[in-house]
C-alpha cells in the first residue's frame, strides 16, 4: 500500500516545511560536504514546487484521467500479468 502526503494549495507551506525538516533530519550525520551538496540541490527543487503549484492544465488533467482509466482497468484485470522492460 503506497503512502501519499495530501498536498493543496492550503497546506503547500506545511508540506514544505515537513520536507526542509525530513531533509535536515536525514543528513544531519553526514559529512559537511553531503550535507552543503544536498542543500544546495534541494532548495531549487523546493522552490520550483512552491512556485508552480499547482499547475492544472488541460495536459495534466488527460494524463491525470489516463492514470486511473489505466488503474481502474489493472484492478479489474488481475489475470494480466504487467512487468517492467528493460
Amino acid at each position: 500500500m503506497g503512502f501519499g502526503l495530501s498536498i493543496n494549495k492550503h497546506n503547500i507551506d506545511n508540506i514544505l516545511i515537513e520536507f526542509i525538516k525530513n531533509i535536515e533530519n536525514n543528513i544531519s550525520s553526514r559529512p559537511n560536504n553531503v550535507i552543503n551538496f544536498v542543500r544546495n540541490n534541494a532548495i531549487p527543487i523546493l522552490k520550483r514546487f512552491q512556485n508552480k503549484f499547482p499547475i492544472y492544465d488541460i495536459n495534466n488533467k488527460l494524463i491525470f484521467k489516463w492514470f486511473k482509466l489505466t488503474r481502474k482497468f489493472v484492478k479489474e484485470h488481475s489475470e494480466i500479468l504487467i512487468s517492467k522492460i528493460g
